[in-house]
C-alpha cells in the first residue's frame, strides 16, 4: 500500500535575520521613526515605552510585545519619567506573513524563552553592531534550529488573540490619528498645512505640535514619506513610474523621480531592478543554506 503522505502548509518561514539587539533607554528618548522591508518585534523587558505605528499610538509596558508589518512607518519614546530596556528583532519572511493583533502581553517564562533566542542569536550569528551579517562557521544546523525556534514563538504569539493590547486614546493620540488618516487618504494630493487643518478640524498650530509631538519630525516630510512607500508598493505591483507619478499627485514625472532618488538613493527604475536582484540572491543564499544543513 503507498501512503502519499499529509502535506504540511506553513504559515512562513523566516528567510533571514536583520537585526537582533537588546538596549536600555533613559526618560525622554525619542527615536524619530523609520520603515522597512522587513518584518520587526519590539519587547518590553522593563519600563514603559510608546509606539505610534501609522495612525495609532501604543503604550506598551513590561512584557508586551508590539510586531511591525513590512513598511509600516513607527517610531517609539521612553515615557513616564522611568528608565527602560527593550529587545528588538527583525527578520524577513516566505510567504507573506498574516498578523492579526499588534500588541499582545506575555507571561514571564515566555519572555525568558525570547531572551534565550536572543542569546542563542548572538552565539550563532556574526554582527557588526545591532546588524546580523553572517552566520559563524560551523553554526548552520544551529542557525537552522534558530530559525525554527524563532517561527514556533511567533506563532504561538499569533494564536493568542485574546490578549491583544488596544491603541492608546488620549486626546493627543487621538488628534494624531486623525492627521495621520488625512495624509493616508489623500496620497494623491499635494496637501499643505493649512488643508490637513481644514480636514481635521483643528488649528493649523495645533496639527503642527500634535503631529511633532509623536513624529519628532515636520509633517510635510512625514507625508512624503508615505508617498514613497506607497510608490515602492505601486512599483512593485508593475505600475509604470508615469502612472505612479500621477497617482501620487506628482505634476511633473521628472519631479518625481528626482524626490525618490533622494529619499532611496535610486531613481525609481533602477530601485526596482535593484530589489529584483536582491530577492534573486536572497533565494540562492537561502537555497545553499539548506543545501549545506542536510
Amino acid at each position: 500500500m503507498k501512503y502519499a503522505g499529509c502535506e504540511l502548509d506553513k504559515t512562513f518561514e523566516i528567510t533571514s535575520m536583520v537585526t537582533a539587539f537588546r538596549k536600555g533607554y533613559g526618560c525622554g528618548y525619542y527615536y524619530k521613526g523609520e520603515s522597512h522591508d522587513f518584518w520587526e518585534f519590539i519587547c518590553v523587558l522593563k519600563g514603559c515605552i510608546q509606539v505610534a505605528v501609522d495612525c495609532n499610538v501604543y503604550e506598551l509596558h513590561e512584557n508586551q510585545v508590539i510586531f511591525l508589518k513590512p513598511l509600516q512607518f513607527h517610531n517609539m519614546c521612553s515615557i513616564h519619567q522611568e528608565n527602560a530596556e527593550i529587545l528588538i528583532m527583525s527578520f524577513r519572511v516566505s510567504p507573506v506573513l498574516e498578523m492579526e493583533q499588534q500588541v499582545v502581553t506575555i507571561h514571564d517564562d515566555i519572555c525568558r524563552q525570547l531572551l534565550n533566542l536572543f542569546d542563542m542569536a548572538k552565539e550563532i550569528f556574526v554582527f557588526e553592531e545591532i546588524h546580523v551579517k553572517s552566520i559563524r562557521d560551523g553554526y548552520r544546523r544551529k542557525a537552522q534550529i534558530f530559525s525554527k525556534s524563532l517561527e514556533s514563538w511567533i506563532l504561538s504569539r499569533m494564536e493568542e488573540s485574546d490578549i491583544e493590547e488596544k491603541p492608546v486614546l488620549t486626546v493627543c493620540a487621538v488628534n494624531y490619528s486623525k492627521i495621520v488618516e488625512v495624509l493616508k487618504n489623500n496620497i494623491d494630493r499635494n496637501l499643505r498645512i493649512k488643508d490637513i487643518a481644514k480636514l481635521t478640524g483643528m488649528s493649523e498650530s495645533n496639527v503642527k505640535k500634535t503631529f511633532s509631538m509623536y513624529a519628532n519630525q515636520g509633517i510635510m516630510n512625514y507625508f512624503q514619506q508615505l508617498k514613497i512607500i506607497e510608490a515602492k508598493r505601486l512599483l512593485a505591483e508593475g505600475n509604470t513610474v508615469g502612472e505612479v507619478s500621477q497617482k501620487l499627485g506628482y505634476s511633473e514625472q521628472n519631479y518625481f523621480s528626482i524626490v525618490f532618488k533622494k529619499a532611496t538613493g535610486y531613481a525609481p527604475k533602477y530601485w526596482l531592478k535593484e530589489m529584483e536582484k536582491k530577492n534573486v540572491s536572497k533565494n540562492k543564499k537561502l537555497f545553499l543554506v539548506q543545501q549545506n544543513s542536510r
